[in-house]
């Protein structure tokens, strides 16, 4: 399998990018907020599938054009077919984010749920910075994962047990001292933005919200419910000491261990047992960061 982790992730990606967005709501930033008028050439860091490509595109101004750099190959030949049939000028760069250096500069530099998975955000927001003509945008969108635990709802578990806060900031606060993972980077990103010298910083929260009702419409609950699993709810390993003891290297105590294996167990359950009759409030409270170079 490629190292590559998202490189073998296609179908998760296709199925959770879908449950992040309402496309007016874009169309309301860039309209409205962002009051781009005249075409643009956007570059997308870390572009995986083309997905903000496809989002952004057709609510630009006609002439704009996309550039999106991953160093996914099997991600970027799905852009590719993503955009096949397409009236838009696009192009796909296979390259590391921090190694890659840029022969042009473009109008808008943006990225969309990377840097959380970076060990240096900075460093990345720095070659956004320098890929982008002077009075020209930066747009990074993360979700910071206190607030989207927070605005999570199962209806019917004990709610007490859902979101172990405490917890799980311990294991990511870990998971940033160990790997460079940093669950946490969206409510950082203003302020990396101002220490980078970007200019009129602006922060908005996406609106998207997903209410996953089975007393709605069948196939769209079908289609809710399919994606809001492949994030992980209903898939838990049930070995306990295998769990807890996964738990314990990331940095828990034996207790607190044993306690968050008992949590997801509830609600792990919850999601097997109720495929057919789920009723899920979930807001992932995407964080929006902008400034101007």
């Amino acid at each position: 399998m490629d190292k590559y982790h998202w490189n073998n992730q296609i179908e998760y990606l296709t199925r959770s990018r879908k449950a992040m967005w309402n496309n007016d709501y874009l169309q309301f930033l860039v309209e409205k907020v962002w009051k781009i008028n005249s075409p643009v050439d956007i570059v997308d860091f870390g572009c995986g599938m083309g997905f903000m490509g496809l989002m952004f595109l057709p609510v630009l101004p006609e002439g704009s054009s996309y550039t999106g750099i991953d160093r996914g190959k099997n991600l970027l030949d799905e852009a590719v077919k993503n955009f096949s049939n397409s009236p838009y000028k696009t192009n796909f760069i296979e390259a590391d984010l921090l190694e890659y250096r840029l022969e042009r500069k473009y109008d808008i530099a943006i990225c969309h749920t990377v840097l959380q998975h970076i060990p240096n955000p900075v460093k990345v927001m720095e070659k956004m910075r320098d890929s982008v003509v002077s009075g020209g945008r930066v747009i990074c969108m993360e979700v910071d994962r206190n607030m989207a635990n927070a605005a999570l709802y199962f209806h019917g578990p004990d709610y007490s047990k859902l979101n172990n806060l405490g917890i799980l900031q311990k294991l990511w606060l870990n998971d940033l001292k160990n790997e460079g993972s940093d669950h946490n980077v969206g409510v950082k990103i203003p302020a990396y933005m101002q220490e980078i010298g970007l200019k009129d910083i602006g922060v908005r929260l996406n609106d998207c919200v997903n209410f996953i009702n089975a007393k709605g419409d069948g196939k769209k609950y079908k289609t809710e419910y399919d994606c809001f699993i492949s994030g992980g709810w209903g898939g838990a390993d049930k070995n306990k000491e295998k769990v807890v003891g996964s738990l314990i290297k990331r940095g828990l105590t034996k207790e607190e261990a044993e306690y968050q294996f008992e949590c997801e167990a509830v609600y792990n359950y919850y999601v097997n047992e109720n495929k057919d009759s789920a009723c899920i409030f979930s807001a992932l409270c995407q964080i929006i960061s902008f400034g101007t170079v």
